[in-house]
């Protein structure tokens, strides 16, 4: 059992979000449907055609609950209500209870979670017949009402979105282009447990996976992603030869002067005693013994740089231990000129006589190195879920070597490669392994998702990564704020309901409900309702 089972990514999506965004899709009024159905009588005159048709009208009365029951399938409970406006004009409303059999799925093109009802049940009709019709017509309306609800709700709602973009197909610095987009393939789906659901998802032409042997990995958490090792392996490849990031880096960027690094002047008196040595012999190059003596101090020590790193593609693979490693390698040239100020002041006559100080800027050594290979070995990362809920990692040990032969104090070559080493890592191309998970916002609403860390679990076959929904708003979502102070009832967008405090405000999914509970509606933004 483990997170990926074989297959590329895995999703997780606990059973109180999916219920938390269907009921913003029924305060959003997206469950709502209408239609005319058609009596099958042949043979029926011109004259009589609108008796044969009944108009009718239906949505959700209260928000649907999903439920992952023990023997892990899905149900969808749901009240509904309606009308039928049926013989030219009679109009009858009813109220239904359902139960449907859910099966979840992944729409590639939206990349959204969804349900599909494939089996249905009427429970409780009630039909408010006001008119007094005969017991036969009230039977055949249940029949008929049947027949609408359970051809609409499997016809229709065959595919209800009720996330966010639960894996974005975009990978960061690619080209804007359909073609440069991961290739998303629903592979199955797993009621795991009494309260998850999970999608997975192959990428590519990969067809492998076994739906048995997907395992529970929220631990209560809200959504959670996995992606293996293999998987992994496809999306960076995918995006290293298609990215439009920079492979080669260059310091300055032409025509800019080279680039200076200061390097601290140490306080060690060995320490500068080797470099100002190295200067005497580099610069000035004879001296004499006893009558005539040079006192030397180095007002600052600098390296102007001109460089360019070409990276190559990262090899990596998973450890037991929740880490993976990763090497690579890169091409360097490098030209590095050293230079310092030094202040010399003449002593002669063994100090007795002392000339006026002299300040010089002095180059006292150029370095130069053309496709140079650089090894990164051993680089040990660690992953965690970044800004744009994107699994990616964090580098924590790393092990360059690089093999400058150059002849000169330590501590200037260790200034050198600390610079290239330094600048090699800053600049490393990001490491995308993994899709952003849920990003953007609800549909047919104005709420955007975001997610928190919750947790990462590694194995040496696949990581993944839980995180909570930590958008508020999402459980009290309502397409109406009514304001107990005034007795008026606002849209949710309206600035008028938004002022509204919050110890004076009382939501409502649909208008009717607001209104019959006495609200007014708003001057502004439901002036058709607004009864002064």
């Amino acid at each position: 059992m483990s997170a990926t089972a074989g297959y590329y990514i895995t999703a997780e999506v606990h059973e109180r979000l999916i219920n938390n965004f269907l009921h913003v899709a029924f305060c959003s009024n997206s469950l709502v449907f209408s239609g005319t159905y058609t009596l099958p009588f042949p043979d029926v005159p011109e004259s009589l055609q609108e008796f044969i048709e009944i108009d009718y009208q239906i949505s959700f009365a209260e928000s649907p609950v999903i439920d992952c029951t023990y023997d892990l399938n899905l149900f969808m409970r749901a009240r509904i209500e309606g009308k039928f406006v049926l013989l030219g004009g009679i109009e009858l409303d009813f109220e239904v209870q359902i139960r449907g059999e859910i099966n979840p799925g992944y729409d590639q093109d939206t990349s959204r979670l969804t349900i599909g009802l494939i089996e249905i049940a009427l429970e409780d009709i009630e039909i408010n017949d006001e008119y007094h019709l005969s017991p036969v017509i009230i039977e055949r309306l249940n029949e008929i009402l049947e027949i609408i609800i359970s051809e609409n709700l499997l016809g229709d709602y065959t595919s209800i979105p009720i996330s966010p973009v639960i894996i974005s197909p975009k990978l960061p610095e690619m080209p804007d282009d359909e073609r440069f987009r991961l290739p998303i393939l629903f592979g199955n789906f797993k009621v795991a447990s009494p309260e998850t659901l999970v999608v997975a998802i192959n990428l590519f032409d990969n067809e492998s996976g076994d739906v048995n042997a997907l395992t529970d990995y929220l631990n209560d958490a809200d959504l959670g992603l996995a992606v293996n090792e293999a998987g992994m392996h496809a999306i960076y490849d995918f995006w290293w030869e298609n990215t439009t990031w920079n492979k080669v880096i260059t310091i300055p960027n032409p025509p800019d002067p080279p680039y200076r690094y200061d390097v601290e002047i140490p306080d060690n008196a060995e320490q500068i005693l080797e470099i100002l040595g190295w200067v005497q012999t580099a610069i000035i190059g004879i001296l004499t013994a006893g009558i005539y003596t040079e006192e030397s101090s180095i007002d600052a020590l600098w390296i102007d740089f001109q460089m360019s790193i070409a990276f190559e593609q990262f090899d990596f693979s998973f450890n037991s231990d929740g880490t993976i490693s990763m090497s690579t390698e890169f091409t360097l040239d490098l030209e590095a000129v050293v230079s310092m100020q030094v202040t010399t002041t003449d002593l002669w006559l063994f100090g007795a006589i002392e000339g006026e100080p002299e300040t010089r800027n002095l180059q006292v050594f150029t370095g130069r190195v053309r496709d140079l290979v650089v090894r990164i070995d051993s680089a040990s990362v660690q992953f965690y879920l970044n800004e744009d809920n994107r699994l990616t990692v964090d580098l924590r040990s790393l092990d360059i070597d690089l093999p400058l032969d150059w002849d000169m104090p330590e501590l200037i070559l260790d200034a050198i490669v600390d610079f290239v080493v330094g600048y090699a890592v800053e600049s490393m191309p990001p490491f995308v392994i993994a899709p952003a998970m849920f990003e953007g916002e609800l549909p047919g609403t104005d709420m955007t998702i975001s997610a928190g860390f919750s947790s990462i679990q590694v194995t040496d076959e696949d990581a993944a990564v839980t995180a909570s929904l930590i958008t508020s708003g999402v459980e009290t979502y309502a397409a109406f704020i009514a304001n107990r102070d005034t007795g008026e009832v606002h849209r949710r967008v309206c600035e008028y309901g938004r002022k509204i405090k919050r110890i004076n405000r009382e939501y409502y999914c649909r208008l009717e409900d607001a209104l019959a509970a006495g609200y007014n509606g708003c001057y502004y933004c439901l002036r058709e309702y607004d009864t002064g």
